[in-house]
């Protein structure tokens, strides 16, 4: 969130599939809502009764900054 925080060309891009916006709190809101559905669809909760499972959040998040490393590329071009 913070690497994206510091793009704001990506709010606008679509690349994650969020539609655009130039608010930074809007892209966040709709960026977290997305990962939160993301992560229920496919049945990968990091939280179950309310304790969080450290390991699956670090998988996660590792995942998360991977999918953020490759797309460097893709915003550099723009």
């Amino acid at each position: 969130m913070v690497e994206l925080e510091k793009h704001p060309e990506v709010w606008s891009s679509k690349l994650f599939g969020i539609s655009p916006t130039d608010d930074w709190e809007t892209y966040k809101a709709a960026y977290l809502k997305q990962m939160f559905e993301k992560l229920h669809e496919n049945k990968k909760n990091a939280v179950y009764f309310g304790k969080v499972d450290a390991e699956e959040a670090l998988n996660q998040s590792r995942k998360l900054i991977e999918q953020l490393e490759r797309s460097k590329p893709l915003l550099c071009d723009r």
